[in-house]
């Protein structure tokens, strides 16, 4: 269990790990960065809510959570989803950064 608790913390965080970007967006335009969200803005967002969706479903099976905890879990992948998907401000952007690093503690 410990070696695939790793595994998967470590695949969460290598697809996703570009969320951390878009609450910096501008800072990183104003010193020539090419990041995913500037490069790719409007496909950057989905490239979160896709792998969230997956990597939740896919650790409710190993974990083999019952269906309300399930759910739960699966839930919380798709509202930070579609945060990133849907809201773009700076502040919304910050937030949806903190729902992302409460809800990857699950993983670990």
């Amino acid at each position: 269990v410990g070696t695939i608790s790793v595994c998967i913390s470590g695949g969460i965080i290598a697809t996703t790990y570009h969320v951390q970007d878009f609450k910096d967006e501008k800072g990183d335009r104003a010193v020539g960065r090419h990041t995913i969200p500037i490069v790719y803005p409007s496909f950057a967002r989905w490239t979160v809510l896709f792998p969230l969706f997956i990597w939740s479903s896919g650790i409710t099976v190993v974990w083999q959570l019952d269906c309300i905890t399930a759910a739960a879990f699966i839930a919380l992948a798709v509202y930070i989803g579609w945060r990133y998907v849907t809201l773009h401000t700076l502040v919304e952007d910050q937030v949806s950064f903190y729902w992302y690093n409460v809800s990857t503690a699950f993983y670990v």
